[in-house]
């Protein structure tokens, strides 16, 4: 007896049928995820505003394959050149498998380069500054080094959502970075910054290296 294919409904083994769901969660958008999820009392929920928890990294981004706290490393890093480029000079970030100097960039001027040492976080300014917490081997080597040393941070908000907000006409990132020289800083758990990171900060340490090599300041 013939069969009409077109009328026989297609039995789909179960094994397929979860493979092809878990297949096409993966690739829906993440937002329509979230916005299609029920909530606590079982109705549909709402779209996240910023006044919401931080979301857990692998609710947020489906398959990122950065930690939070490498996303910070690379923010912070990412931010120094901004600004670095912002007021024309060269940035060269140190190798991650040879950061064995305390040392995470030089920032090159025609005359020679400066080193910085960046952190990334969240820690919020206590009476006009932020403490770092650093290492005595950090500062040991940051004191046997000839060029001038600075340690940059850059604070951005705990959840990762905010750090950039394209628009229309600009995209917004919400962070902040301050220095301090670390030259000659004491060994201690932390190290205080206070001043704003800014492309007018820059020649500000080209004039230091200048102070060191030449006996006086930049023109």
């Amino acid at each position: 007896m013939a069969v009409d294919v077109l009328k026989t409904p297609m039995v789909v083994p179960e094994a397929v049928r979860v493979a092809r769901e878990s297949s096409m969660a993966a690739v829906t958008p993440l937002w329509d995820r979230v916005a299609t999820s029920t909530d606590d009392r079982g109705g549909r929920s709402r779209m996240p505003s910023s006044s919401d928890p931080a979301p857990s990294e692998e609710a947020w981004v489906a398959g990122a394959n950065l930690h939070l706290n490498a996303r910070k490393a690379r923010y912070g890093v990412a931010y120094l050149r901004a600004i670095a480029s912002q007021a024309g000079w060269s940035l060269q970030e140190t190798s991650p498998d040879e950061d064995t100097e305390a040392v995470d960039a030089t920032l090159g001027f025609v005359e020679g380069s400066v080193l910085v040492q960046v952190k990334c976080g969240t820690r919020e300014l206590r009476n006009g500054h932020v403490r770092v917490p650093v290492t005595d081997e950090w500062v040991r080597k940051w004191s046997n080094k000839l060029l001038p040393a600075y340690l940059v941070y850059v604070r951005v908000p705990s959840d990762p959502r905010s750090w950039c907000t394209p628009g229309d006409r600009f995209t917004s990132h919400a962070a902040l970075g301050y220095w301090a020289p670390v030259n000659n800083v004491a060994l201690g758990p932390s190290v205080e910054v206070s001043t704003r990171l800014t492309a007018e900060t820059l020649p500000q340490w080209r004039s230091d290296f200048l102070g060191r090599f030449q006996g006086g300041s930049a023109a």
